[in-house]
């Protein structure tokens, strides 16, 4: 306690000293210049250089399909994170299997995912709650009140990045699930046009590449599983952990079969299809079901008592001046 009663007023005689505050905001401010002008000259040499953008082109189209990370092109603060949330990566199988699917389903399929994503909570842990207590110190809050907001952040920093990545899982399985309807016609007509289903489906996810970018991507990795060797059934069930979406498994199950008794994909497809057609349109009548009970607490908080001002307000006033007056 005495250590940190001294480190507190050490901190308060710091505070005071505007000299010694004016000179620590213009190094940081320094800092922050310098730091900027590094980046912005980084960036315009890279930009200069045609070559180098065409590279960086290449293999960003690389990475958009397989999910690899040059270690090359990483810039030391990733390499950094890296290492930091290295040594935080389950040891268990299951867990790190866990966490791996979590992130290729929000789309990060790099090696290096789980790592940079750990890394994240550790400086969510740290620097969240250092920043809160460092702002709250600086503003001469009470101890008590300082201690919890601190353990208020420190929480919303553990629990910050896990929220983040359940969202961003749930915006990309949004996002597939519209598309798979438009992919399965472009499919269906393929097929028909006498295509096989590997050619079919690279030829879809060519063709969707702009629309779609997602789904086209997930057909990419499943077209560049094939081409690697892998058997075209283990490369269409390797799509449904990537993705998480029950149309997507039902999708799969239903080429399976079809591969495995010989039916007409054709056929399968198109029924599939309309399936995948009728389910988004319940959805979208669901959704549009729910507005009127979600138009109900805006109505009555905003609209009513505005309302209710604007119609009651004027006789009310003069009303309160006739009783005044007579008073």
């Amino acid at each position: 306690m005495a250590e940190l009663q001294e480190l507190a007023d050490w901190l308060t005689r710091w505070l005071q000293d505007e000299e010694s505050l004016r000179l620590t905001v213009l190094a940081g401010v320094a800092l922050i210049v310098f730091v900027l002008s590094l980046i912005a000259a980084q960036r315009l040499r890279a930009w200069a250089d045609p070559v180098k953008r065409r590279l960086e082109a290449q293999a960003a189209e690389y990475e958009a399909v397989v999910g690899a990370v040059s270690q090359a092109r990483d810039p030391n603060t990733l390499r950094l994170l890296e290492r930091l949330g290295r040594g935080l990566v389950p040891l268990d199988a299951r867990k790190r299997s866990r966490i791996a699917t979590k992130l290729a389903q929000a789309g990060y399929r790099s090696n290096r995912a789980a790592a940079l994503f750990y890394a994240a909570k550790i400086i969510g842990l740290v620097v969240l709650p250092v920043i809160v207590g460092g702002t709250l110190l600086f503003l001469g809050m009470e101890p008590d009140v300082l201690l919890l907001l601190t353990a208020l952040s420190l929480l919303i920093g553990v629990l910050l990045p896990d929220s983040w990545l359940a969202k961003r899982v749930r915006k990309r399985q949004g996002v597939l699930r519209n598309a798979l309807p438009d992919a399965l016609d472009l499919m269906v007509v393929c097929v028909e046009a006498g295509l096989g289903l590997n050619a079919a489906i690279q030829r879809v996810a060519s063709e969707m590449k702009r629309q779609h970018p997602e789904l086209s991507n997930e057909f990419n990795i499943t077209i560049v599983q094939i081409r690697a060797g892998l058997d075209t059934k283990v490369a269409l069930e390797d799509m449904v952990p990537r993705t998480g979406l029950d149309e997507i498994k039902g999708l799969v199950s239903t080429l399976v079969q079809a591969l495995r008794f010989g039916t007409g994909i054709a056929t399968t497809l198109r029924v599939f299809s309309d399936e995948m057609r009728d389910k988004r349109l319940k959805a979208a009548e669901e959704q549009a079901a729910k507005v009127a009970n979600k138009m109900l607490l805006p109505i009555g908080l905003f609209m009513i008592p505005a309302f209710l001002i604007i119609a009651l307000g004027p006789p009310l006033i003069e009303l309160g001046k006739r009783f005044s007056g007579g008073l």
